[in-house]
C-alpha cells in the first residue's frame, strides 16, 4: 500500500503536471488570438476609406457634369425659341413683302406712285437682316448642341467608368470581407477550443491534487499504524494485537471520514 502511495504521489509531483500546458501559456494565446480578432473587425468595419473618397470625387464630378448638360440643355432651348420666333417673324415679312409686291405691280401697271415698291424694299432690307440674326442663332444652337453631345459623351465614360470602379472594388471587398469571416471564425474556434482545453487542465491540475493529498494522508496513517502496532508489541501480548489491529483500524476508517477531500 505505501508503494502505491508513494507510486501516486510520484506521478501527481512529476510527469503529469508536463501532459498538458501551462494556464498562462494557455491566457497568452487567449489574448493573441482576441487581438487578432479585434483588427479583423476593425478591417471590416473601415477598410475602405481610400474607396470611398473615390467614389465622392466621382460623384462630385458626374454632378458637375450633368449640372453643365443641363445648363446647356435650357441655353440651347432658349436659342432655339428665339430662331423659331425669327422664322415665325421672317415668315410674316416674306408674307408682306409679298404682299406689298404684288400692290406695286398693279399700281405700276395702273399708272400709280412707287410708295409701295419703296417700302417693299424696306422690308426686304429687314428680312435679310432678320435672315442673318437666325443663321447666327443657328450657328451658336449647332455649336450648343456640339457642347452637349460631348458633355453627354464625356458623362457616359465617366458613368461607365464609375460602374467598373465600384465594380472592381465591391469584388475587392466582398473577397477580403469572406477571408476576414473566415480568418474570424477560425480565431473564434481556436479561443473555444483553448478555452475547453484551458478548463479541462485546470480539473485535471486539481484532481491530481487531490490525488496527491490522498497518497500523502495514506502514507501518514500507515506510519502512524506501523507506529502503534510497533509500541502495542513491544509492551507485550500477543492477544492484544488483533485488538490494537481492531482500534487502529476503526479509528483510520473514522480518521478518513472527517480527513479525506471528496474526489
Amino acid at each position: 500500500m505505501q508503494d502505491a502511495a508513494e507510486h501516486a504521489a510520484e506521478e501527481a509531483g512529476g510527469g503529469g503536471l508536463d501532459s498538458f500546458e501551462s494556464s498562462s501559456d494557455l491566457r497568452e494565446k487567449v489574448a493573441r488570438l482576441q487581438r487578432e480578432n479585434k483588427e479583423l473587425q476593425k478591417a471590416l468595419g473601415g477598410g475602405e476609406g481610400a474607396d470611398s473618397d473615390r467614389f465622392a470625387i466621382l460623384e462630385t464630378q458626374l454632378d458637375d457634369a450633368n449640372r453643365m448638360i443641363k445648363q446647356r440643355e435650357e441655353a440651347a432651348m432658349e436659342a432655339n425659341r428665339k430662331c423659331s420666333s425669327l422664322e415665325s417673324e421672317m415668315r410674316d415679312l416674306k408674307k408682306h413683302i409679298d404682299g406689298l409686291e404684288t400692290a406695286a405691280q398693279t399700281k405700276n401697271s395702273s399708272g400709280g406712285d412707287g410708295a409701295a415698291a419703296g417700302e417693299a424694299r424696306v422690308d426686304e432690307s429687314r428680312v435679310k437682316a432678320l435672315d442673318m440674326t437666325v443663321a447666327q442663332l443657328t450657328q451658336q444652337l449647332k455649336e450648343r448642341e456640339s457642347k452637349i453631345n460631348r458633355l453627354t459623351s464625356d458623362k457616359e465614360k465617366l458613368e461607365a467608368y464609375t460602374k467598373k470602379t465600384l465594380h472592381k472594388v465591391q469584388e475587392k471587398y466582398l473577397t477580403a470581407l469572406q477571408t476576414c469571416k473566415n480568418q474570424l471564425s477560425e480565431n473564434q474556434e481556436k479561443i473555444k477550443h483553448l478555452e475547453n482545453s484551458r478548463a479541462k487542465d485546470k480539473q485535471t491540475q486539481k484532481l491530481e491534487e487531490r490525488l496527491l493529498m490522498s497518497a500523502m494522508y495514506n502514507m501518514g496513517m500507515d506510519m502512524v499504524e506501523h507506529k502503534l502496532v510497533h509500541t502495542v508489541t513491544s509492551r507485550g501480548g500477543g492477544g492484544s494485537i488483533s485488538g490494537a489491529n481492531t482500534w487502529l483500524s476503526r479509528g483510520r476508517e473514522e480518521a478518513k471520514n472527517k480527513v479525506t477531500p471528496q474526489i
